[in-house]
């Protein structure tokens, strides 16, 4: 209490110092309060420079109870040793006054602490910065009809927001019956009564569909396969083998489609891995000129 008394009093005589006119500061007084002989003097750097700036003096006082005393030591000069210890023992009464009404305080806030939380000695640090604070303000009740159930209750729309919503239902029915009647105009016409109903399967080969000519007889006969062989005319270069017979249907038309060193054409895998030293026999390829059927033979 009494520190915060002199610092306000230090602060009055410095504004009452520099208000007076036509009166000079003296060297040797403190710069602070104008009246008490300095004791210490501060020098400070410069901003940005390795140069002093001007000296500062200070009373003990002020230079403990101002923001001087912050400063490093390098900067700070005893300017008078005799006045130094004449102001030395003021200053000590004075800090030591300022400990015990501090302790005093502490002790009175931890008794009060202590009498109403016996169990938690550190209450105190939690009551000494306790801020009051008001109730927040009671919110007004809702305007509730507790006859009308749980139920989701309608919110009346804006015309804007209606008028929005009827226009995009119309034009969603537009588009659905639109797609209605384009899906209806593409189905093609069925006779068939129950669309459930299997469709009844072709009993005609494809491949005989593909192969065989189209006479008036396949088509006079429904879904019957074609039984005829169908044969080949002979090539006038084409050379008959006699010696050799088709498997298949015994024929002795059988021509030389050509020969050939390797195998691999007609070998599986397992026969190429196994049989690599095959490669030098000559194969020959016969081809039936009755049923088609090729097949490989070796010399």
């Amino acid at each position: 209490m009494e520190l915060s008394l002199e610092r306000g009093y230090s602060s009055f005589s410095r504004k009452r110092s520099k208000a007076s006119a036509g009166l000079k500061e003296d060297a040797s007084l403190c710069h602070v309060c104008q009246e008490t002989p300095a004791a210490v003097v501060v020098r400070l750097p410069a901003l940005r420079t390795t140069k002093l700036s001007h000296p500062q003096m200070y009373c003990l006082l002020h230079y403990y109870s101002s923001s001087a005393i912050r400063t490093d030591v390098k900067y700070v000069t005893v300017l008078d040793q005799e006045e130094l210890n004449r102001q030395l023992p003021a200053v000590q009464e004075l800090f030591s006054e300022a400990y015990v009404s501090l302790q005093q305080e502490l002790s009175e806030q931890s008794a009060r602490a202590f009498s109403r939380h016996q169990h938690d000695p550190l209450a105190i640090l939690h009551d000494l910065n306790k801020k009051s604070r008001k109730a927040p303000p009671a919110a007004t009740p809702k305007k509730v009809d507790y006859s009308a159930g749980g139920f989701i209750r309608e919110v009346p729309l804006p015309e804007r927001l209606l008028h929005t919503q009827q226009q995009q239902a119309r034009l969603q029915s537009h588009l659905i019956s639109r797609m209605e009647k384009a899906s209806e105009s593409a189905r093609p016409t069925s006779k068939i009564s129950d669309l459930s109903r299997r469709r009844p399967s072709s009993r005609k080969s494809i491949w005989n569909v593909v192969m065989d000519q189209p006479t008036k007889k396949q088509n006079s006969a429904k879904g019957e396969i074609s039984t005829e062989r169908k044969k080949y005319a002979i090539h006038p270069d084409t050379t008959i083998v006699d010696d050799t017979t088709c498997s298949a249907c015994g024929s002795h038309q059988v021509e030389i489609v050509g020969s050939n060193t390797s195998r691999n054409q007609d070998a599986t895998k397992g026969e190429i891995w196994g049989n690599k030293d095959r490669g030098d026999e000559t194969v020959t390829r016969y081809r039936c000129l009755n049923c088609a059927r090729t097949w490989n033979e070796e010399d």
